[in-house]
């Protein structure tokens, strides 16, 4: 059984230059990620584990946000890749800004926040 062979998406100039621009921020993202883990160990507090938590989630975003614009996304596994082109891919690439936001962008800052005292949950809801 052959695997199905698809056309690659045609992006435009603006399309390219957009896409160049978040690959850009998203390598500048993933760099940021390693001074939390280097230093986290050195210091009281989780200031640092909070920062390479939540640099992680900005990084992850633009990758999703990368993959939305390309519409085309993947998966792959020791037996098995996976692909998927045009709007599914921009479905995948939707749910994966969702959770990174919210799994690691949103905790990340309230940690953060937290670590000088300060609650932004109380500040912004009451």
């Amino acid at each position: 059984m052959g695997q199905k062979q698809h056309k690659e998406i045609k992006l435009t100039i603006a399309q390219k230059e957009r896409l160049r621009i978040v690959r850009k921020f998203e390598k500048f993202f993933w760099w940021s990620v390693l001074p939390g883990f280097v230093l986290f160990p050195f210091f009281d507090g989780l200031f640092f584990l909070f920062f390479a938590w939540c640099m992680f989630g900005i990084a992850f975003t633009f990758y999703m946000v990368g993959d939305f614009i390309e519409q085309h996304t993947g998966a792959f596994s020791v037996t098995d890749e996976l692909e998927f082109y045009g709007r599914t891919a921009q479905f995948i690439a939707g749910l994966g800004i969702f959770l990174g936001v919210v799994i690691f962008v949103i905790p990340g800052v309230l940690g953060m926040f937290d670590e000088f005292g300060i609650d932004l949950i109380t500040l912004i809801f009451d």
